[in-house]
């Protein structure tokens, strides 16, 4: 019997396996990938390579990453050879952050607790607690239960990154209400009208049905 092709599923900075709750579909089989403990200063291409050994190639396999999750997924496509590298509200190479993230990196300022994006942090939960209050709760959890030295590598990580080349086979879907990667810098993506970061969450069946109309068009 013909193994199912497996869709490695990379989480977000503060998520974990419970933003992918929606994102599951038949014909394919999901494994969510374990972030290894966070080393102080390595680059989110090093993070890739310690990733690697939980990736079984000798299967047709995919990478779906949300967020952060995508900017790693981006660098495992150079390491690895996935049908397609599957990015989620998300980035795939430095020219697509906004460019508050340039200013955040050359003024040394942390980019989660600056005023303007502790601005654009209580819209968002006003938004999401207006529309969508369990799944505010959902991701209050998940960062109440972040691994702390992992969410601080990765906010400096990031900013670091320094990607300028996209994968060589890949899906991006961007939802246009997105405020950490908005889709105007984005290039190549199937776009989520009113779709927002945690689209994985409330528009999951628009994301699947992009995902599968592209995987049967290859």
């Amino acid at each position: 019997m013909n193994q199912k092709p497996v869709i490695y599923q990379l989480t977000g900075l503060g998520g974990d396996q419970r933003l992918f709750q929606n994102l599951l579909f038949e014909g394919y089989e999901f494994k969510y990938i374990q972030y290894p403990k966070a080393i102080p200063g390595e680059s989110i291409a090093g993070l890739a390579a310690r990733i690697v050994p939980q990736i079984d190639t000798t299967q047709s396999f995919y990478l779906m990453g949300i967020s952060l999750g995508g900017i790693i997924a981006t660098e495992l496509s150079r390491l690895l050879r996935p049908e397609c590298t599957i990015l989620i509200s998300s980035a795939k190479t430095v020219s697509e952050f906004q460019p508050a993230f340039q200013w955040f990196k050359i003024m040394k300022l942390d980019p989660l607790y600056t005023p303007q994006v502790q601005h654009l942090y209580r819209m968002f939960k006003q938004w999401v607690g207006k529309e969508a209050p369990t799944y505010m709760a959902l991701i209050d959890d998940m960062f109440a239960h972040a691994d702390p030295d992992f969410f601080d590598w990765a906010k400096a990580a990031i900013l670091d990154w320094d990607n300028q080349q996209a994968p060589e086979k890949y899906l991006h879907i961007q939802g246009t209400n997105d405020l950490v990667f908005p889709h105007q810098y984005v290039q190549n993506a199937s776009l989520i009208t009113g779709g927002t970061h945690i689209m994985a969450l409330d528009r999951a069946p628009e994301i699947i049905r992009i995902i599968e109309d592209h995987i049967s068009a290859k």
